[in-house]
């Protein structure tokens, strides 16, 4: 699926906040925890089977 740049992208049911890397850079957590919600949403929306595995039971 492909986002909107206006329309942040909703992640676990809330809007993404709106961080411009003009003004302020995402912190490295920020970032690590978007790039993750992100690719948790495309494997659910794609392969919901694979919501159960290792990878994010144990990561």
């Amino acid at each position: 699926p492909v986002f909107p740049q206006a329309k942040p992208p909703i992640i676990h049911g809330f809007p993404a906040p709106a961080l411009p890397a003009s003004r302020s850079p995402p912190s490295r957590l920020h970032s690590a925890l978007t790039i993750r919600a992100l690719a948790h949403n495309i494997i659910m929306i794609s392969r919901p089977s694979l919501v159960f595995s290792p990878l994010f039971v144990s990561g």
